[in-house]
């Protein structure tokens, strides 16, 4: 199916997000190997202002993607996945051109960012977020992957 968008062109409806290694949003968790919840200092450290029932955050195996280890850290509510967060830190000069690879294929599938400090894309059933910041010598590049379903979880507010 393809919109009309302003001035006029056409565009098809964006595919789904992009999966990080093995792990894509709305997979059902079930069965997954080497999921660790988060501890309860690390969940209060995240400084959460919402969460919904039904959660959990959990340490992910390390997922190859792009070419490199991530660092994978996925959200589910009631054992599907709504959110993956995953960071690779490294070299700096690698990170820069980790981040420009990221960024060129997801602008070939689902247009031009919008605009802003953090690069963002839209896709049929989520968004995916791209950032990157310098330390020193070290890199670090974090990718954000979140499904639509977020709308519909019921919101509780932690202490």
């Amino acid at each position: 199916m393809e919109i009309v968008r302003w001035p006029f062109t056409k565009r098809s409806f964006p595919e789904p997000c992009v999966a990080v290694g093995p792990y894509r949003i709305d997979l059902r968790i079930d069965g997954l190997q080497g999921l660790v919840p988060l501890s309860q200092r690390e969940l209060s450290l995240l400084n959460r202002a919402v969460a919904y029932e039904g959660e959990g955050v959990w340490h992910a195996p390390d997922s190859q993607f792009m070419g490199k280890t991530w660092d994978v850290i996925l959200g589910t509510v009631d054992g599907g996945v709504y959110k993956i967060s995953a960071q690779w830190t490294g070299p700096r000069h690698e990170a820069g051109a980790l981040h420009r690879e990221v960024a060129v294929l997801c602008t070939r599938r689902y247009g031009k960012p919008s605009p802003g400090a953090l690069l963002l894309w839209d896709a049929s059933d989520g968004n995916m977020v791209l950032d990157v910041a310098n330390i020193g010598s070290e890199g670090i590049v974090n990718f954000f992957v979140t499904s639509r379903m977020v709308r519909s979880f019921k919101r509780t507010y932690p202490a």
